[in-house]
C-alpha cells in the first residue's frame, strides 16, 4: 500500500487538476455528477479519494449525508470541527446534507460550489471558471461539522478481532477483506476492483487466492488466521 503522504498528495493533485480543467463544471444530475463531465461537492471529494486508491465510494459514500460513515470504514478519523482545530493537508471538511470541501494545505481548499446559475444544474463544463475552484479556506455561515482525516496508521493500535471467512459468507469481515485487497491492488478476474458489498462471491475468491499465492500462503480461498495476519499487517501499515 502506498504511504499516507503519497496518497494525500495524489488526492490533492487530482482535485486541483479537476478544478483547473474547465471541461468539468457543477451539476447534481446523477448521469453527470461523477465526472461525466461534471461534479457536485460530494462526488468531487469522493472521486479524488477513489482515484488515489481509497475506495470510499465502494464503501458507501454517495453524498454528504453518508460520507462520514463510509470514510471511517476506509481508515479516516472523524473529528468534531472547531475553529481552533489545526487542519492538515488532505482533511475533508464536511457539513452533512449541506457541503464538503478538500483542504489542500496553506489555508487553501478545493470544492465544487454551484453551476453558472448558482443552481443545482447548469450547462456541462465550467461556464464561469468558478464552478469548481481552488480558493482560500473559509468558515461558512452554517459552519462545518466534521473534519475527516485519513489516518490509517492509527488503526495499527486497534486490536482487530476477526473470524475465518470463505466463499458464500456475508458479513462485515468480508467487507474488511474486500477493502484490504482493493487497497493492496488485488483485483478480480477481469482486473476490476472488488465491489465493497460484504458478500464473498467468486470475484472476491479470485482476488483472495491471487493474494495468497503472491504471499506464499496456502491458496485455499479461506481468509483464516494466517491470511488475516498478513493481510491486515500490510493494509494498515
Amino acid at each position: 500500500m502506498a504511504e499516507r503522504k503519497e496518497i494525500i498528495d495524489k488526492v490533492c493533485a487530482e482535485a486541483l487538476a479537476i478544478a483547473h480543467d474547465e471541461s468539468h463544471g457543477y451539476s447534481q444530475a446523477e448521469n453527470r455528477r461523477w465526472g461525466n463531465p461534471d461534479f457536485d461537492c460530494s462526488s468531487l471529494v469522493i472521486t479524488c479519494w477513489d482515484r488515489a486508491g481509497i475506495p470510499v465510494k465502494q464503501a458507501g459514500a454517495t453524498f454528504t449525508g453518508n460520507m462520514a460513515q463510509a470514510f471511517e470504514k476506509c481508515g479516516f478519523v472523524k473529528m468534531e470541527w472547531k475553529e481552533s482545530l489545526k487542519l492538515e493537508k488532505g482533511d475533508v471538511l464536511l457539513k452533512p446534507n449541506r457541503h464538503t470541501a478538500l483542504y489542500i494545505g496553506n489555508m487553501r481548499i478545493v470544492h465544487a460550489r454551484g453551476s453558472e446559475n448558482g443552481t443545482k444544474y447548469g450547462n456541462p463544463g465550467d461556464q464561469t471558471g468558478r464552478e469548481i475552484l481552488e480558493t482560500n479556506y473559509y468558515i461558512p455561515t452554517y459552519k462545518w461539522r466534521y473534519v475527516l482525516r485519513y489516518a490509517p496508521e492509527g488503526m495499527e493500535m486497534v486490536e482487530v478481532k476477526v473470524q475465518k471467512i470463505k466463499k458464500g459468507d456475508k458479513n462485515d469481515f468480508v467487507t474488511l477483506m474486500q477493502m484490504s485487497l482493493n487497497n493492496l491492488g488485488f483485483r478480480d478476474a477481469d482486473g476490476k476492483a472488488l465491489v465493497i458489498d460484504g458478500s464473498f462471491g467468486g470475484r472476491s475468491d479470485f482476488a483472495l487466492k491471487k493474494y495468497q499465492a503472491a504471499r506464499g500462503l496456502t491458496v485455499d480461498g479461506i481468509c483464516g488466521e494466517n491470511t488475516w495476519q498478513r493481510l491486515l499487517s500490510e493494509r494498515f501499515r
